[in-house]
């Protein structure tokens, strides 16, 4: 028996399956718009991880440019003074760069209370390590103890550069919207930095303007800068007047009232005279860079409060001297004898400076030293609260602590003159404390020591 094939029954079938199939237009049709789709939820999606990363960015930029502005600022802040164009200074003997790229450029320079060379901020470019480019933030300073204290203020040998910041901008980008960035707000200060970190520095060298411009990095291609600034002034080197009363021992801020007639000797139960104006405070006097001013007639007093330098380890005592320079409303020169307790007196007119110079030799050594030409370098001026730097004294000599704690008590405060719990210097408002060098002018060596000649320096308004 033969079996029939049936093909035209399987032809009619094969031709309606091929009808009712896509067509390869039909395919890459659907493949074209399936790609566009999901090209358009790629960049929608790209578009809001970029949107989310320099949001983030922003915020984490936004704290670490502040951060490191208030670390800058919260120094400043201990400062004597600044250097108005730190780009074009010299740099200090000790201070090195280690761990950049090319050269470093100084942005920012202040003097510190007792401190032997100035605080350097610089911006570099990293070599390498976990801190990114283009640019970096470094300090070069004393360290730091566990508490925030200073360590080694008068030994510059020993500071050290540490990044502070990272990220910040080589130079303006070129479609950078903000043509100010960069420049300073006020014309007559001096600028010194890049784009990316720079400052602005007044004639006073007292207030600082500090810029930083941080890089944000974008997911969708290019570069974006959040920039931060801030203002910040050194400390107030400004000095309350004192009127001093020697027999009561006690020490008031001079805020004296003008009356019509004189108080009778006696105290009397009825007032003598009624005063015809509201007290007026006397205008403070001033310790600026080792100098220090006085705007009204006032007492100068310079007392010694020791000293010790001798011709090498063991040798005979070289003979120190003191010239007091007064200059201004009073315009003279009082040379002294630096034998401990020696006190020399002065009446002077409103609107007089007083410098001391310190002198050693004339043989072994000789070196002079002037409290505000030499501030820093050979002598150290130390107001209430500075720290007294720790130098070890040559050949077991006494030390700077020694010789203030051997100091009588001081009859302004009624304390002695140093806290030996804080290693701080307690003065009135009106002193101003002078710790001199005059062995040597090498600070590596080991007679450096700041304890050739102590001297203390007192103004009384009169």
């Amino acid at each position: 028996m033969r079996t029939k094939l049936g093909l035209s029954s399987y032809r009619s079938k094969s031709n309606r399956l091929s009808d009712s199939g896509f067509t390869l237009t039909d395919l890459l049709v659907a493949a074209s718009l399936t790609t566009a789709v999901v090209a358009a939820g790629g960049v929608g999606m790209a578009s809001m991880i970029d949107a989310s990363t320099v949001a983030n960015a922003k915020t984490e930029r936004r704290v670490e440019l502040n951060r490191s502005l208030d670390f800058i600022s919260n120094e400043v802040r201990q400062a004597n003074s600044l250097v108005q164009n730190a780009e074009g200074a010299a740099n200090p003997a000790n201070f090195s760069a280690p761990g950049i790229t090319g050269t470093a450029t100084k942005v920012l320079m202040l003097n510190l209370p007792d401190s032997a060379a100035p605080v350097v901020y610089y911006v570099a470019q990293p070599s390498s390590g976990n801190w990114s480019g283009p640019r970096v933030v470094y300090r070069w300073g004393p360290k730091f103890d566990a508490n925030g204290n200073y360590q080694n203020l008068g030994n510059p040998s020993t500071w050290e550069s540490i990044p502070l910041i990272d990220k910040i901008q080589a130079s303006r980008p070129s479609d950078s919207s903000d043509s100010s960035a960069g420049s300073c707000n006020n014309s007559t200060w001096t600028k010194s930095g890049t784009f990316g970190f720079y400052t602005c520095v007044n004639s006073d060298k007292t207030i600082a303007e500090v810029y930083q411009n941080g890089r944000i990095n974008k997911v969708l291609g290019g570069n974006e800068t959040y920039g931060a600034s801030i203002n910040v002034a050194t400390r107030n080197t400004s000095v309350d007047a004192i009127n001093y009363n020697p027999s009561s021992g006690g020490a008031t801020v001079a805020a004296l009232p003008t009356s019509t007639s004189t108080p009778t000797s006696t105290p009397t139960s009825t007032p003598t005279s009624t005063p015809t104006s509201t007290p007026t405070p006397v205008t403070p006097i001033t310790v600026t860079t080792g100098e220090i001013k006085v705007p009204t007639t006032s007492v100068m007093t310079v007392k010694v409060l020791g000293g010790a330098i001798t011709c090498g380890a063991g040798g005979p005592a070289i003979p120190t001297s003191a010239k007091l320079l007064f200059t201004g409303g009073t315009t003279s020169t009082e040379t002294m004898s630096t034998v401990a307790g020696t006190t020399v007196t002065k009446n002077v007119s409103p609107n007089t400076a007083l410098t001391i110079t310190g002198t050693s030799g004339p043989y072994c050594v000789s070196i002079s030293a002037n409290s505000k030409t030499s501030n820093g370098v050979q002598v150290y001026t130390m107001l209430n609260g500075s720290t007294v730097p720790n130098f070890k004294p040559f050949d077991n000599q006494k030390s700077i602590q020694t010789i203030l704690t051997s100091a009588s008590t001081n009859p302004l405060t009624g304390l002695p003159i140093l806290n030996a719990q804080t290693g701080k210097v307690t003065l009135a408002k009106n002193q101003a404390l002078f710790l001199y060098e005059l062995g040597t002018k090498t600070k590596t060596s080991s007679a450096f020591d700041m304890q050739d000649l102590v001297i203390l320096a007192t103004v009384t308004p009169s």
